[in-house]
């Protein structure tokens, strides 16, 4: 499973311009184990600019093709098999906080294969529209549920069922990145995007030493 770390400063983990893990001023999850020392290389950072639109600056940071990671991924034990078992336990445990999620792995694997990720830039609408940055169900309701084809195909799932769909904000907060990120991997529009790993300012904030991040 992913290892946290305490930090104070921002760090995320994304696919082209979607984020999918991100933390401020708490901790964040150890990510290096997707890549190796030579995939450390300048990747771009997202911030707001005085004109309060996205300020993007190039730093250093961890970046590897997402057709690479899924083989990482699979070798930490986030087989499609072992992600189906997982996604089971989450339910089991959304319900014992009735939390009722009507939606099987296989369509909610589906869903997630076919989400469009060069339509989704995570730093603008967080510009946009959450001043303080997302959380993962921010990030579901405003980036994934929102697109029309995502909400029909889940709207369908559910069978129909409108008021359903918003408890999949809460259910999402608890899922491992791991599964999102290797569900994405199945689509081949994603296998040539970067996958990044953005630890520069937790470093540069003195949270963390970088030999820390960066295993040799």
């Amino acid at each position: 499973m992913e290892e946290f770390i305490y930090t104070g400063s921002m760090i995320s983990l994304g696919v082209g311009t979607m984020e999918i893990d991100w933390e401020r001023n708490s901790y964040f999850k150890d990510h290096s184990a997707l890549f190796k020392p030579e995939d450390v290389k300048l990747i771009p950072y997202y911030y707001v600019g005085d004109d309060d639109k996205p300020l993007i600056i190039e730093k250093e940071g961890y970046s590897k093709k997402l057709k690479y990671v899924k083989k990482r991924l699979d070798l930490l034990e986030y087989t499609l098999n072992e992600i189906d078992v997982m996604y089971d336990e989450i339910k089991c445990d959304a319900l014992c906080h009735e939390l009722q999620i009507l939606l099987s792995f296989d369509d909610f694997a589906n869903i997630i294969k076919t989400i469009n990720v060069n339509k989704i830039n995570t730093p603008k609408l967080a510009v946009e529209f959450e001043e303080n940055g997302y959380d993962f169900g921010g990030f579901v309701r405003r980036c994934i549920i929102s697109e029309k084809e995502i909400y029909d195909k889940l709207l369908e799932a559910v069978g129909g069922k409108k008021g359903v769909i918003l408890g999949f904000r809460v259910f999402f907060e608890n899922l491992y990145s791991y599964i999102i990120l290797r569900l994405l991997a199945e689509n081949d529009s994603c296998a040539e995007l970067d996958v990044f790993w953005s630890y520069a300012d937790v470093v540069e904030g003195g949270w963390v030493k970088k030999e820390d991040v960066v295993i040799t």
